[in-house]
Order: C-alpha cells, then sequence, then structure tokens
C-alpha cells in the first residue's frame, strides 16, 4: 500500500453468539451468517445488548444502519452489524460513522472499541490521533482522547499519526503481528509497538463468517 492508497482510502453476549454459530455448524460454514445482511426484516443488525443509539435515537433490532448515521453504545452495551462488506462489533461507551466516498467505505471512529472484518478492497478508518489506511483486513481499534491502539489482524496497512504525519508506518499482518499505539504527539513516541489486548479469533471469525470470508481464525477451532 502506497501514500495514494491512504489518501484514498468474553461477555454474555459474545458467548451467546459463538455457541449459535458453533451449533450452526462453524464459523465459515454457518449460511445463516454468510448472507446476514439484510435478513428479511430489511435489517443489518445481527445482534444488539444494552442501549445503543442511532442519530441520538434508540436503535432497535428490525432497522437497518446507512451510511452517515452516527452510532452509539452505553455502558454495557454491543452492537454487531453488517454493512457495506464490512462486519463491526461495537463495544461499550464506543461512537462512530460509516461514510461512503467516492466509492469507498470510510469509518470515523471517536471513542471506544471496535472491531471489524472487511472483504476484499480498500478501506479508510479515522480517529482524533490516526488517519489509517486498509486493504483485504481485518482490524481491531481503541480510541482514547489521546492515543489510538490499533492491532492489523490480518491484511495491509498505511498508518499516518496526526500529530507528525511523516512518521507513517506500513504494516503487512497475518494474524495480529503489529500491534500499535498512535499517540497525539510527533517524534519517535507517535508510533509505538503495542500487545495484543481486549479481541479474540473467535470474534473476528464470527465477523468474517459474516462477510462470506472463510477465516483463518477459526483453523484451529
Amino acid at each position: 500500500m502506497n501514500d495514494s492508497d491512504l489518501n484514498a482510502c468474553s461477555s454474555p453476549l459474545r458467548r451467546r453468539v459463538l455457541r449459535r454459530m458453533t451449533a450452526a455448524g462453524g464459523f465459515a460454514l454457518a449460511p445463516v451468517l454468510l448472507h446476514a445482511a439484510p435478513d428479511a426484516s430489511g435489517s443489518n443488525v445481527q445482534r444488539l445488548q444494552g442501549e445503543v443509539r442511532i442519530d441520538s435515537k434508540p436503535l432497535r433490532a428490525e432497522q437497518s444502519i446507512g451510511y452517515g448515521q452516527k452510532l452509539e453504545t452505553g455502558d454495557g452495551a454491543e452492537l454487531v452489524f453488517v454493512t457495506g462488506a464490512g462486519a463491526f462489533l461495537m463495544r461499550e461507551n464506543s461512537a462512530l460513522v460509516l461514510e461512503q466516498q467516492a466509492g469507498m467505505q470510510l469509518m470515523r471512529v471517536w471513542s471506544g472499541k471496535v472491531l471489524a472484518a472487511f472483504g476484499s478492497g480498500q478501506r479508510h478508518i479515522d480517529t482524533p490521533t490516526a488517519a489509517i489506511g486498509l486493504r483485504n483486513a481485518a482490524c481491531y481499534i481503541e480510541v482514547e482522547p489521546a492515543r489510538t491502539y490499533f492491532c492489523l489482524c490480518r491484511g495491509r496497512a498505511l498508518l499516518a499519526p496526526k500529530g507528525d504525519p511523516n512518521r507513517r508506518k506500513s504494516l503487512r499482518a497475518e494474524r495480529h503481528e503489529y500491534p500499535v499505539y498512535i499517540d497525539r504527539s510527533a517524534g519517535p513516541a507517535a508510533v509505538l509497538a503495542a500487545h495484543v489486548v481486549n479481541h479474540e479469533d473467535e470474534e473476528l471469525a464470527m465477523l468474517e463468517a459474516l462477510v462470506g470470508r472463510k477465516s483463518a481464525f477459526a483453523a484451529e477451532r
């Protein structure tokens, strides 16, 4: 991935999801999940727990989430949804909006924790401290006011710290090899190595099944 790509571009709920998928025959093979968005009601919401708001109003399970709509989760809430060949797991106290720009999906994350799996092609993520271009990727993000935690779970990414755009970093991963913190500061501290935290292979396999991808994260189950 080059600079032009960047410019273009174990709660109770989780246990229930994983049990349902296992009973259905596995992550990659469960037909109800391979083509799960939208369902017969037109909804692309797969799981909804706790207080979740869409454009400042309560989200209902039968609704469909579209581009340009702001999603917010409250204390103890969790949301799984699919849109635009991407599947997303929002944890509690998170806020994001998905946009479509020049035919490419853009995810703006203002706060909180989001796990995402995408089909083929380019995506872009924007946080208060980072601009991230993705290709054929799955990733996990935790956004704090002064830094962003980013784990490239698979695929390719180009990171640009907003505090020091010249400190771009190109990553390629097969299985969580290079988690990092992207800080507001300039200099060497703008991108620092981190550890894998707060996301599991089983969750990634579940999301990848939702976008019809046979996941390497389920290979050892």
